[in-house]
C-alpha cells in the first residue's frame, strides 16, 4: 500500500513540473503548424522540463515529497532519466521527421543541413547537449564495466549533468520556437535552481563522507 502511495506522490510531483510551461505555452501567441509538428514539439518540451525534475526531485533538493523512501526516489530518478535522455537523443531526428510527409527537402538532407550550420550558436549548443546526454546515459548504464567507483561516478555524473542543464537551457532559449520571454525566464530560474541543488549536495557530501556511499549499487 505504501509503495503505491509513494509512487502516486512522486508521479504527481514530477507532473507539477509540466504545469508552468503548459500554462505559459497556452498563453503564448505562436503561429499554427501541423498536428504532427506540434505533438513532437510538446513531447520534446515535456522531456526538457522533466530534466529539471532530476535535480529538483532528487535527494539533494527540498522539493521532493516528505516521507518518500530513498529507493522509490532513486527508481523515479532512473525512470525519468533514461526516458528523458532517450527522447532528447532522438530530438534532432524528430525535428526533420515531418519532412517525410511534405514535399521538398528530404529528412536526411534537412538533418545534414542542420548539422552543417556551424555558424549558428544554437545549433552548436544543441550538438554539445546531444553529446553530453549520450555520455551521461552511457556512463550511467556502463559504470560497472568502466571500472568507476561510486564516488568518482557520482562526481562525474553531477558535473556532466550541470553542464548539460546549462548548455541545453541556452540551446532552448536560442532556438526554441516556443521560448518567448516568459518561458525563457522560467528556464533560467529552473536551471539556476538545479545548479544550486547540485552545489548544496556537493557541500553536504563533503561534510558527510558516509553519505557518498548511499545508493552505491549500480
Amino acid at each position: 500500500m505504501r509503495s503505491d502511495t509513494d509512487r502516486c506522490r512522486l508521479i504527481a510531483a514530477a507532473s507539477m513540473l509540466l504545469l508552468p510551461p503548459l500554462v505559459l505555452l497556452t498563453r503564448g501567441d505562436y503561429p499554427g503548424r501541423s498536428l504532427l509538428k506540434e505533438t513532437l514539439s510538446m513531447l520534446t518540451l515535456g522531456a526538457f522540463f522533466l530534466l529539471f525534475g532530476q535535480f529538483l526531485l532528487g535527494r539533494g533538493a527540498r522539493f521532493a515529497p516528505e516521507g518518500i523512501r530513498f529507493g522509490r526516489l532513486l527508481n523515479l530518478h532512473k525512470i525519468i532519466g533514461y526516458s528523458v535522455v532517450s527522447l532528447l537523443l532522438v530530438h534532432p531526428f524528430l525535428i526533420v521527421l515531418p519532412r517525410a510527409f511534405e514535399g521538398g527537402v528530404s529528412p536526411g538532407d534537412a538533418l545534414m543541413q542542420i548539422l552543417t550550420t556551424l555558424d549558428s550558436l544554437g545549433v552548436v549548443l544543441g550538438m554539445v547537449s546531444w553529446v553530453l546526454m549520450l555520455v551521461i546515459g552511457a556512463t550511467s548504464l556502463l559504470r560497472a564495466r568502466l571500472g568507476l567507483d561510486y564516488r568518482t561516478w557520482r562526481l562525474l555524473h553531477a558535473l556532466l549533468s550541470v553542464l548539460l542543464v546549462v548548455v541545453a537551457s541556452w540551446h532552448a532559449i536560442e532556438l526554441g520556437r516556443h521560448t518567448d520571454a516568459a518561458v525563457a525566464l522560467l528556464v533560467v530560474m529552473l536551471a539556476c535552481a538545479a545548479v544550486l541543488v547540485v552545489i548544496r549536495q556537493a557541500v553536504y557530501d563533503y561534510s558527510n563522507p558516509l553519505s557518498q556511499t548511499r545508493g552505491a549499487r549500480p
